[in-house]
């Protein structure tokens, strides 16, 4: 529900679900906390918290094209999560202020390449500055049905703990 824009519907679910397998022994069944039958049953219960993680980021990420997408689906205006690929891990945030808005990727371990990378963006906004650390970054951009798709050229960016990769739009 979530991947279809009905993100307050599929948090019901996922909070109902979460409150009918609580671990509190009722007659006559104990209602195990890990074997949800909403996901699969069995121990499944870390892959579906998982998977709502990544409906609300809207991340996508496809390594060896060095892609990355984020499209909050929850709070797009002052929104912040977790992400994990295959080389690094750390925080995707972005606020949006008065006529701007700042997307900050961090690499808190690892690195992360990109020769791609999409993110949500108010209607009638362009890219004003994209920096990777203090360095600022020349990229190719556009923005379609409220998507801005920046490319980094050929060899593409590293991003590496310290060197946050900061795009503002305005």
């Amino acid at each position: 529900m979530i991947y279809e824009g009905m993100a307050t519907e599929g948090l019901s679910i996922a909070r109902g679900a979460r409150e009918r397998y609580d671990g509190v022994p009722r007659a006559p069944i104990l209602r195990n906390p890990w074997c949800e039958i909403e996901c699969g049953g069995h121990y499944t219960r870390a892959m579906s918290s998982w998977s709502l993680l990544l409906a609300l980021s809207g991340f996508e990420y496809d390594g060896p094209r060095g892609r990355l997408r984020f499209s909050p689906r929850c709070q797009p205006e002052n929104f912040k999560s977790f992400y994990s690929t295959a080389e690094g891990w750390g925080t995707f945030s972005q606020k949006a202020g008065g006529k701007t808005q700042k997307t900050t990727l961090a690499v808190l371990a690892g690195r992360v390449w990109l020769k791609a990378f999409q993110i949500g963006v108010p209607s009638g906004q362009a890219i004003t500055d994209v920096r990777l650390g203090a360095e600022k970054v020349n990229v190719n951009y556009s923005i379609d049905a409220g998507q801005c798709h920046i490319h980094f050229g050929e060899g593409g960016i590293v991003v590496k703990p310290g060197l946050n990769l900061d795009v503002t739009t305005g």
